[in-house]
């Protein structure tokens, strides 16, 4: 594979050089490059990490200089091409789309990985591997081409010293499957990833109460999680935004006595007598201009070049429990900024006793989703300050605290958050209201997110699939129109439960029917069986391009080549007819074949049709789930 890698100054002048990669992987010492400016050269090093592994560029400059970016440019295949959006956060919509040379260079941008398939069936995938000092991603260019680039933000390199970009996979063989296995075994072992403590499992209070919680209904809900779940595995009572003082963005995060008498120091007992751990909701970073912090906070904040202070979102379009308010960055980089991120957590391991950190909203301190515009600080590169800043937090918390990354960038939380969220949020208020996706259009969205990203699960993070909901009312805490049948409660909790992350209902369990009361207790029990069962517990897609929607996954049974377990999904709105081949699992064709349902028990013995196969009427917004075995 060849690509064009260039460099460009803070001035906008521009050089660049082809790299044949086959070359450079060849070469012990790498490629060398020098690009000629009017007064000054950068001689620039391209080298292979080893067989499989990706390619590391480095570059020194003859002179000081303030540069703007560096970008490899490569071929999309030929033809019409299938790509894989990831996305720019955790909480963002990955899907696999149709590039459209019309549309795309203007509409794409994604972080960490990048997966395209042409119709000849030629592949190009691009990935990085690191992620300590420079802001990635990838975009879309004239000419049908993909850019990876590397943000140095205008900022003035010293003359001599050697500057290592991150690391980047550079690939036009593997399909997609192979390609994004290879990437996470190498993440894992690259980065050093401890063996994981354990998988979420209990109640989250977001989905069932959002703002609306307090301590009567958080302690009657964890009341209920004993009776019910504790003896299926939950023992996780994680509450979310509104136990804080000040609202969502206050900054300080301390107690809201008012909804909390007792406070979290006061709650935190009560679920000590329960058995029950205790999980909060931070965003930390991050302060809203209304709150009564705000003004105490005026030479901490990011400013931009001008002066003016750096708006990430809010105002107009906020996403504030009041509706109002711009929220704005404080400056990681600054040492009262670290020394209150100190305080902030180590008050929540010891004070308030929290085991688990729910870390939301930080991708704004790297890249305003809003605007769709960096963050940059004066003192360092945003992402080694970024780093910086975690890596804090999980020192002052210590490495025994679960901590999961929410609405957060990908990579820059490998090595040092236990997981990370792998969708956006399963349900919203106005769901459906103002061009907004109803609530089965958000669980479909959301399907993909959690099936296209199963590869980090267990390897590099604990994948979370936000909460699981089952409910047939609707919740008067929000205007979320959440309210599903039959069908689509058993379909969403197929996706979590075949996720292998997170089980965290958002219920007020004491309202489900017995119907659906059994359903979340089957999920917590399924999910306790088939990580005994299952090598890597999250299903893959059968088609990773499969488009628009992934309609079967797959999880291989520990031990044992003649038994999958398999999911189908009709996400229509009308019945169809899904036609399943065993043969593609088994490589041999047989005429019959083994079914187990999941969460029935029931078995039967199948015969594929004359073209190996076996037809599944599925309604819609429905799904199966089946064990299937080789007779």
């Amino acid at each position: 594979m060849t690509g064009v890698f260039e460099i460009c100054t803070a001035w906008g002048v521009k050089r660049d050089f082809k790299i044949d990669f086959v070359e450079a992987a060849a070469c012990k010492s790498g490629l060398s490059f020098i690009l000629t400016f009017d007064d000054f050269k950068i001689d620039v090093n391209v080298k292979s990490k080893g067989n499989d592994c990706p390619f590391e560029i480095s570059f020194v400059a003859s002179k000081d200089v303030a540069l703007s970016y560096g970008a490899l440019y490569a071929d999309l295949p030929s033809g019409k091409v299938l790509f894989y959006d990831a996305a720019c956060c955790t909480n963002a919509f990955a899907r696999i789309l149709e590039y459209d040379e019309e549309k795309s260079p203007k509409d794409y941008f994604a972080r960490d990985i990048f997966m395209a398939k042409g119709e000849d069936g030629g592949f190009v995938n691009l990935a990085f591997a690191t992620f300590e000092r420079f802001y990635t991603r990838f975009r879309f260019t004239e000419g049908k081409k993909i850019r990876a680039e590397f943000e140095l933000e205008n900022k003035t390199v010293n003359a001599g010293e050697k500057y290592v970009l991150e690391q980047l996979f550079v690939d036009d063989s593997l399909a997609a499957n192979d390609f994004f296995e290879l990437y996470t075994d190498y993440l894992a072992a690259f980065h050093k990833i401890p063996a994981f403590k354990y998988i979420p499992k209990g109640w989250s209070s977001w989905s069932c109460y959002y703002g609306s919680a307090d301590e009567e209904k958080v302690v009657r809900q964890a009341e209920n999680v004993k009776k019910e779940l504790y003896g299926l595995g939950a023992n996780l009572i994680q509450l979310d935004d509104g136990w804080q003082k000040d609202g969502s963005f206050g900054a300080y995060w301390t107690d809201n006595f008012e909804k909390y008498p007792n406070g979290m120091k006061g709650l935190k007992k009560t679920l000590d007598g329960l058995g029950l751990d205790f999980g909060l909701w931070y965003a930390p970073g991050l302060v809203r201009d209304t709150s009564e912090n705000f003004d105490n906070f005026n030479d901490l904040l990011v400013r931009q070049p001008d002066g003016s202070l750096l708006k990430c979102f809010g105002g107009d379009n906020a996403l504030t429990a009041d509706r109002n308010g711009a929220i704005y960055a404080l400056d990681i980089g600054k040492e009262k900024v670290l020394e209150m991120t100190r305080e902030i957590f180590k008050r929540a391991a010891e004070e308030y006793g929290v085991t688990y950190f729910k870390i939301d909203f930080i991708t704004n301190l790297l890249y305003r989703v809003a605007f769709g515009t960096l963050v940059q600080y004066e003192s360092d590169y945003s992402v080694a300050l970024y780093k910086k800043w975690t890596k804090l937090i999980r020192e002052t918390v210590g490495d025994d605290k679960f901590m999961l990354s929410c609405g957060a960038p990908v990579g820059e939380s490998i090595g040092v958050f236990d997981s990370i969220r792998v969708s956006p949020d399963i349900s919203w208020g106005g769901a459906g209201k103002n061009g907004a996706p109803t609530p089965f259009e958000i669980i479909k969205l959301d399907a993909q997110n959690i099936i296209l990203r199963s590869f980090y699960h267990k390897k590099v993070f604990v994948n979370d699939p936000d909460a699981l909901l089952v409910r047939d009312y609707q919740t008067p805490y929000e205007d979320d129109a959440l309210v599903l049948s039959d069908d689509e409660a058993k379909l969403w909790a197929t996706v979590v439960l075949t996720s292998g992350g997170h089980v965290l209902v958002n219920e007020e369990l004491d309202k489900l029917s017995p119907e659906r009361l059994a359903l979340v207790k089957k999920v917590y029990e399924l999910s306790e069986e088939l990580s005994s069962l299952t090598e890597n517990d999250a299903a893959r897609p059968k088609d990773f391009f499969e488009f628009p929607y992934a309609t079967e996954t797959y999880i291989k049974l520990k031990g044992n080549d003649e038994a999958y377990l398999c999911a189908l999904y009709n996400w229509g709105e009308e019945p169809c007819k899904k036609e399943f081949v065993p043969g593609d699992y088994f490589g041999n064709a047989k005429e019959k074949y083994l079914f187990k349902d999941v969460f029935s028990g029931e078995t039967e013995t199948l015969t594929v049709n004359a073209e190996g196969k076996i037809v599944f009427d599925m309604a819609p917004h429905s799904s199966r789930c089946f064990i299937v075995e080789n007779l």
